[in-house]
């Protein structure tokens, strides 16, 4: 399993184009900081505005990125039936997949951190470590969000082998367009007092950001995000147990 995520690992990191894309995500950032003039605030005011960007942007544009990125050339070139052939367990396989979307999107969102850091510098903000660690707290709720709604658009990739329509499931989730919905489903009599939108995904992601903030870890809502991911790394390997695959 090693080999296979370094592997696949070196081949993404060589990507000129995902590359040009990261790069365009940080100038982005760049752009949004000169315009909305946090260089002209405090450190909180800064660091206020950044965290509007990161929270509302990076888990559809990292997730994007990074699923494209670990999914759409492996199924063109057929590694995965490769490595299977070659006697690794399907199971072993999603895992992999899994891991290697942890590891891009934690470089990614760290390399982003330095970027809000070193443009607070040039703004001359005056960061301090409060600041810091608010950034990293945000940092961590995106990275959270984006292995969490990557798992279960897994299910949907490794069923098509392909990421097109499974692209659009990410964003239905990651956006909160379907929580949204699911919100307004539960409103209706019969359910509304079964308390069912309290245990949604986004919800949780939420409020477990929610107290992070407030100096606090919520293990009922980390358990919760974390039997979400569990669920679609599992449902993930039954349903591609059960896939025929071309070889």
């Amino acid at each position: 399993m090693t080999n296979y995520i370094s592997a696949d690992l070196k081949r993404i990191f060589k990507r000129v184009p995902r590359l040009i894309v990261l790069a365009a995500v940080y100038a982005g950032f760049i752009i949004y900081l000169a315009a909305s003039g946090a260089g002209k605030g405090r450190g909180s005011d800064y660091i206020s505005l950044s965290n509007q960007y990161l929270a509302n942007m990076l888990p559809l544009l990292f997730g994007v990125i990074e699923l494209i990125s670990v999914f759409s050339e492996d199924f063109r070139a057929k590694t995965m039936q490769i490595a299977i052939g070659r006697g690794m367990e399907r199971w072993q396989v999603v895992l992999c997949k899994f891991f290697e979307l942890c590891i891009l999107v934690v470089i990614d969102l760290l390399m982003m951190g330095i970027v809000v850091w070193i443009a607070g510098i040039f703004m001359s903000t005056g960061l301090s470590s409060g600041n810091i660690g608010d950034l990293f707290i945000d940092l961590f709720s995106v990275w959270l969000s984006v292995i969490s709604y990557g798992s279960l658009t897994m299910i949907l990739i490794f069923y098509m082998q392909g990421t097109g329509t499974s692209i659009f499931l990410y964003l239905l989730l990651a956006s909160n367009i379907l929580g949204i919905l699911l919100d307004l489903l539960f409103t209706l009599p019969a359910l509304s007092s079964m308390n069912i939108d309290s245990f949604l995904l986004t919800g949780l992601l939420d409020d477990f950001t929610t107290a992070l903030m407030k100096g606090s870890f919520s293990f009922p809502e980390f358990l919760g995000i974390c039997a979400y991911t569990a669920a679609g790394l599992l449902f993930t390997t039954v349903l591609f147990d059960k896939r025929e695959l071309e070889f």
